[in-house]
């Protein structure tokens, strides 16, 4: 009797620790995933954002395509993307580029960017990236 008393009262021992445990615990268990779908809902709301600003920013310049050089249209590009996008949460715009191909009269103008996270800063993930491109041509 001696010895299943205290083995059953180390199982209780056990069963509590174990219980203190995960209360504790479950608000970082359930708190976590949810944090993470906002992180990512946002981003590609971020990302769809983008995306907008740059087919239009892509439909301007497919006007003036013919005319300026790649290095004038890589900084047009920057002034009309920069002007019209003003997307919540993104730490920065690293670039914006457009390829201009002549033989096939298509302009291709992609940007990156990086969206701060908070949730992800936990584990060491401050910045998220984001990025869209688009390709658009011309008729003489």
């Amino acid at each position: 009797m001696g010895w299943i008393g205290s083995f059953s009262d180390g199982l209780r021992k056990r069963a509590d620790t174990l219980l203190a445990a995960a209360r504790i615990l479950w608000p970082v268990l359930l708190l976590a995933p949810c944090g993470l779908v906002a992180e990512y809902a946002r981003a590609a709301n971020v990302r769809f954002d983008m995306q907008s600003v740059l087919d239009a920013t892509a439909r301007q310049l497919v006007h003036e395509a013919g005319e300026l050089d790649q290095l004038a249209l890589e900084r047009r590009a920057g002034q009309i993307f920069r002007a019209n996008f003003y997307g919540l949460g993104v730490t920065w715009v690293e670039q914006v580029t457009v390829e201009k191909d002549l033989a096939t009269r298509t302009l291709t103008v992609s940007a990156a960017g990086r969206v701060e996270t908070g949730v992800l800063g936990l584990f060491r993930y401050e910045t998220m990236p984001v990025t869209a491109a688009t390709r658009v041509s011309w008729a003489m």
